[in-house]
């Protein structure tokens, strides 16, 4: 395998063959590099910014990803053909969740303001929720008969479904009455 190796600070790297183990020791792994970089530690390093380098001569581009090619004994984590991201520090691997939609018992609060009372109750329909108390308030400076507030914030979690209050622009008192009217 060809690599370029740091020998000394601040000096040009030195390319030359390595030679791969031919049997790995118990929990290596041999992976075929497909993307690698050199961080700006590295940078830092070969420069010398913070002084002698004592792990010289080494390989830069420690961050990278690849395949698994081999596993040596008591490896568990990853097989052959795995797709893997290197990292210089010893890690106990990567663990991820993968989503399968949204919990039985998950309610997200939508945002409702400037809805019409129709839309609210759709939007909240559609997140499992109900609509609660609907009040009135009079504001010339918005489209009449929109959401200008709501009782729980937009984006909030609940774990169960409970009304969301809202309060309606009206543009005079004569609006105010005829929706209460109207209920």
């Amino acid at each position: 395998m060809k690599a370029a190796i740091l020998v000394k600070q601040n000096k040009p790297l030195v390319v030359t063959q390595l030679d791969i183990p031919k049997e790995l020791k118990y929990g290596q792994v041999l992976v075929k590099v497909l993307y690698s970089t050199i961080c700006g530690a590295q940078i830092n390093e070969y420069l010398g910014t913070k002084g002698p380098d004592k792990f010289l001569p080494h390989l830069l581009g420690h961050e990278g990803s690849g395949i698994v090619d081999q596993c040596g004994p008591g490896v568990t984590n990853v097989k052959k053909g795995d797709k893997v991201v290197l990292h210089w520090r010893k890690g106990n691997g990567i663990h991820l969740s993968v989503s399968q939609g949204k919990p039985p018992n998950f309610f997200q609060v939508p945002n409702l303001y400037q809805l019409s009372k129709t839309e609210a109750e759709k939007e909240l329909k559609k997140s499992g929720l109900l609509l609660g108390e609907v009040d009135y308030k009079q504001d010339t400076t918005l489209i009449p008969f929109t959401v200008l507030d709501q009782s729980i914030v937009p984006g909030t979690v609940l774990e169960r479904s409970i009304p969301v209050n809202i309060i309606i622009s009206v543009e005079d008192l004569q609006d105010i009455f005829n929706q209460m009217m109207n209920k």
